[in-house]
């Protein structure tokens, strides 16, 4: 009776910890009116390093991305929002989010850039995590962002089945959502 007792204590505590084990963490820009955002284009991230992964998530991004009312372009500059995505499979990255190229925005630097400055503070990516953001082309600044960390399956058709449920539960709640 007592080890009955224990263990129901014990679950009923650890039963909020696994319900947020998965949750994302979603960031959004309360001033963005996501109404306006019609097309997207891809900008480089820190890509999976496995090829066929990076596809199954730039794949899995875009089919949400869709679902949210966003139609892919393949020019930045028709696009209003820029997508980058981050992985950070066996270690913890981090990135400074300018971009001394310029390569993101059309080989053109940001109106507040100077050659001095590269973009501000560093962004970090979890060890394990994948992050998602949406950056909005006219005002140059992301209005939307999410993470999750995650262990994948080890099978393949496991994984494909995995990757595209947490994506799906990373855009779950976008302002747009169809």
């Amino acid at each position: 009776m007592r080890k009955g007792v224990l263990a129901g204590l014990l679950a009923a505590a650890l039963f909020p910890v696994l319900l947020n084990a998965r949750k994302p963490k979603v960031t959004v820009d309360p001033t963005a009116n996501f109404a306006l955002f019609k097309t997207y284009a891809w900008v480089p991230g820190t890509a999976a390093p496995n090829p066929a992964m990076n596809t199954l998530i730039q794949t899995s991004i875009d089919q949400e991305l869709q679902n949210c009312g966003l139609q892919r372009v393949d020019t930045i500059s028709a696009a209003n929002l820029l997508v980058r995505y981050d992985v950070a499979g066996g270690v913890q990255t981090s990135y400074q989010p300018g971009d001394p190229l310029y390569a993101t925005t059309g080989g053109m630097p940001l109106p507040t850039s100077t050659m001095w400055d590269q973009g501000g503070a560093m962004v970090s990516v979890t060890k394990g995590a994948l992050t998602i953001r949406l950056m909005d082309t006219a005002k140059q600044h992301v209005v939307w962002s999410s993470s999750l960390e995650e262990n994948l399956e080890e099978a393949s058709s496991k994984r494909y089945v995995q990757v595209n449920r947490l994506i799906g539960e990373m855009f779950k709640d976008y302002p747009t959502r169809k």
